[in-house]
């Protein structure tokens, strides 16, 4: 929903003669606060999204899907965006620049409230996306690279160029298999 540079995260179920039903707001946002990137936890029961609030603070926030009620993974000068959640569902990644002001990845664990740093790559780390078997993380990069990266050591398992440009999104198939990256130059890459 957005009225006048205002948007605010809303849930719905997909049916009926709109296509959609049963649309409610989820955060109520305040004037000019923006919402962006939800995510739905494995179990449905949760959303991650990134949310610009007053004061210029961009923040990952997980709600509560049944009761509206969120907490933000940290309040901070750092912009943090584009969570994406582990398929257990225990832990939220997220690109931030609060390490030197350069885009990397970092993780967030639900329970425990621990947060780390999982990548460290001078031209930037965005768009996490755990895969299927949580093992892989894979990443997209403004240096038109797509790194693969293991999940339990943090250590980078490949990078690939295809000069499809900056590279703004990445993405598994359901079964882990094959992979697609889009980049600015309009290109889509499936390997």
């Amino acid at each position: 929903e957005n009225h006048r540079g205002t948007s605010t995260l809303v849930v719905a179920r997909l049916g009926g003669e709109r296509g959609v039903e049963d649309a409610r707001v989820l955060v109520p946002s305040a004037r000019f606060e923006q919402a962006f990137t939800p995510r739905y936890s494995p179990d449905g029961r949760r959303v991650a999204y990134s949310a610009w609030t007053a004061g210029g603070f961009r923040d990952v926030r997980i709600v509560d899907v049944a009761t509206g009620a969120f907490r933000e993974i940290a309040h901070d000068r750092a912009e943090d965006w584009e969570p994406s959640w582990s398929p257990d569902g225990k832990t939220v990644f997220f690109a931030s620049d609060r390490a030197f002001g350069i885009p990397n990845v970092f993780a967030f664990d639900v329970e425990d409230a621990k947060l780390w740093q999982v990548t460290n790559v001078c031209t930037g780390a965005m768009q996490p996306e755990v895969s299927p078997d949580g093992r892989t993380l894979m990443t997209g990069s403004w240096d038109q690279t797509v790194r693969l990266w293991d999940v339990a050591t943090g250590l980078e398992r490949a990078n690939y160029n295809w000069n499809i440009g900056r590279v703004y999104c990445v993405t598994y198939a359901p079964d882990g298999l094959r992979l697609a990256a889009g980049g600015d130059l309009g290109r889509v890459v499936v390997w």
